[in-house]
């Protein structure tokens, strides 16, 4: 019978016919080795074609064959693998999940499947949904402002002195309308609750992008010879070029400075190191009497004792969140759920030895947590809720 079943789903895979609970099913039968007889004649078959479909380009038909060449190499080599889905910076309609295990049967899987609306396996007590565009704005005069999606129109929130503000579809945007005077100077605040997301226009044409439990302090306009903000959490910045103005970023005893230039900063409580990276252009990262000039894809990484250590980096990985996906590289598991615990709103509990699990992979930010348990449960782990709490079992 389980012969059986191994048959139905591997044609229905190849034909792109499964739905969620049977794609974890599936994973966990080819992940225990026990059907590999079977897949012979498929790896030789699709891998031949997928060295002929590699010259002309990456097609969602080379699903399986993909799943097929993992589970060759995997055999050949017990070693972690990484896969590279499709060329980076390109992110398509396919949520690409490819999670890599050592230890743990094959310890490989791979799934391609179409953005749906399906409801996930019930793994956890809950269904828990992604977050979303949602902040509070506390302007320089005292007042609030919550901000959500509700509203997908951009609409006037007024004018605070020089500035005219406007928000809508999940982005907040400061216009300089006059000359700066001494009360815009006055700090606006724009905070990010775990579970939202935000993105922020300054005055000056800086774009900003926050992260879940974020925050960021910014005066209305700038005034005097440099711009400067003030960050919480993280935060993806695009630095408009004004040379006669430097902009900087502090992060508690922190300062990143930069003149125009595209970087990531992480700077979460519960991270053991503060991280900054460039993409484009150039930024000086300052911590007392240490300072580092970083090239593009480097990374700065700031430790407890106040030193600054510099290495080359996956930027694709550090910016992932911004691009609407989790991204993991031989992440370990609290790595992997300290991010979830973020965008999710949950708080994570470990029950048992779970923490040398170690994931390479990438799934879309809008898929409820549940949809996101269900290919993590096919490496031997497993989830419940109580409450607010995510528990994380062997």
């Amino acid at each position: 019978m389980k012969n059986q079943e191994f048959h139905i789903l591997l044609e229905k895979f190849k034909a792109r016919q499964l739905d969620d609970a049977s794609i974890a099913r599936f994973m966990q039968l080819v992940a225990s080795g026990r059907y590999d007889e079977f897949l012979k004649d498929d790896i030789v078959q699709l891998l031949d074609e997928y060295k002929t479909r590699q010259q002309s380009g990456w097609t969602e038909k080379d699903q399986q064959m993909v799943l097929l060449q993992l589970l060759k190499k995997v055999r050949e080599d017990p070693r972690p693998i990484v896969v590279q889905m499709r060329p980076r910076r390109r992110f398509g309609n396919i949520a690409a999940i490819a999670l890599i295990t050592a230890g743990i049967g094959a310890g490989a899987w791979l799934i391609k499947m179409e953005k749906r609306q399906q409801q996930a396996p019930q793994l956890a007590a809950k269904q828990i949904a992604p977050g979303g565009n949602k902040a509070v704005l506390m302007l320089g005069n005292g007042t609030i402002v919550e901000l959500d999606s509700s509203s997908m129109a951009s609409k006037q929130l007024g004018q605070l002195g020089a500035a005219n503000i406007q928000v809508g579809n999940g982005k907040l945007s400061y216009q300089q309308t006059a000359s700066a005077t001494p009360g815009d100077t006055a700090i606006n605040v724009l905070r990010v609750p775990k579970g939202g997301q935000y993105h922020l226009a300054l005055s000056d044409g800086t774009q900003v992008w926050l992260n879940s439990g974020s925050s960021l302090e910014f005066p209305a306009v700038f005034s005097g010879n440099e711009r400067i903000v003030r960050l919480k959490g993280e935060a993806y910045f695009e630095v408009a070029a004004n040379a006669a103005k430097p902009f900087s970023v502090k992060v508690n005893n922190m300062n990143v400075e930069v003149l125009g230039t595209h970087f990531n900063v992480m700077a979460y409580d519960d991270e053991e190191t503060i991280n900054t990276t460039l993409i484009e252009g150039a930024v000086r990262v300052k911590h007392g009497n240490n300072s580092e000039l970083l090239k593009p894809g480097q990374q700065a990484q700031l430790h407890q004792n106040g030193s600054i250590t510099v290495e080359a980096v996956d930027v694709d990985e550090e910016i992932a969140w911004k691009n609407g996906l989790f991204l993991f590289k031989d992440a370990d598991i609290t790595t992997v759920m300290r991010q979830l615990s973020r965008w999710y709103n949950v708080e994570i509990v470990y029950e048992g030895n779970v923490k040398t699990k170690k994931f390479t992979g990438e799934v879309y930010r809008n898929y409820n947590l549940n949809q996101i348990l269900a290919v993590f449960q096919a490496t031997g782990l497993h989830f419940r809720t109580e409450g607010n709490k995510l528990i994380v079992t062997p």
